[in-house]
């Protein structure tokens, strides 16, 4: 039971990954979708992203020593994130490499399982850091940053669900 369970969810996600290169292959675009989307959070020009900084720090009310030090945590996992982000572009040049030349299941299921793995290091380097940030926080601070932190998972889920609407809304207009 448990072996049909498995290869039956491989299937699955064959089935989606083979889906998604369609699509990418009859938009005739390589770039992911959310780069489309002026309003997705990886697309926020530099003066937002310091205003929601500034947001941040007003919320949590950090002390100006507390912004300083927060500014050079910030600083010092730069380029180690940086690398985990040159890596991931070029892992995933490789998957649409890969899907456009109409590579094998077996090769586009490694591939997938190296961004996977890759993934899964940068999130925890950035538990990490998160851990670090901590750490020069109050009590109460903690407990609004978890409360901020609670907020962002739930404003994620529900674009996250949006997405899979929208994704399943153009699958059925396109049949």
């Amino acid at each position: 039971m448990i072996k049909k369970t498995l290869g039956f969810m491989t299937l699955l996600s064959l089935a989606f990954t083979l889906t998604t290169a369609s699509v990418y292959a009859q938009q005739g675009d390589n770039s992911p979708q959310w780069k489309n989307r002026p309003n997705h959070p990886g697309n926020i020009n530099q003066q937002e992203f310091q205003q929601r900084r500034d947001e941040f720090s007003q919320r949590l009310n950090l002390t100006e020593e507390q912004k300083t030090l927060a500014k050079n945590l910030r600083e010092s996992h730069q380029p180690e994130m940086e690398v985990f982000r040159k890596k991931m572009d070029a892992e995933r040049e490789k998957m649409r490499s890969l899907k456009q030349n109409n590579a094998s299941a077996e090769e586009i299921k490694a591939q997938f399982e190296k961004m996977r793995k890759l993934h899964e290091e940068a999130n925890k380097i950035r538990e990490k850091h998160m851990a670090e940030f901590e750490k020069i926080l109050t009590p109460e601070q903690k407990a609004e940053f978890e409360k901020i932190k609670a907020e962002r998972k739930a404003e994620m889920e529900k674009r996250r669900n949006e997405n899979k609407s929208q994704r399943g809304q153009r699958r059925m207009n396109s049949n």
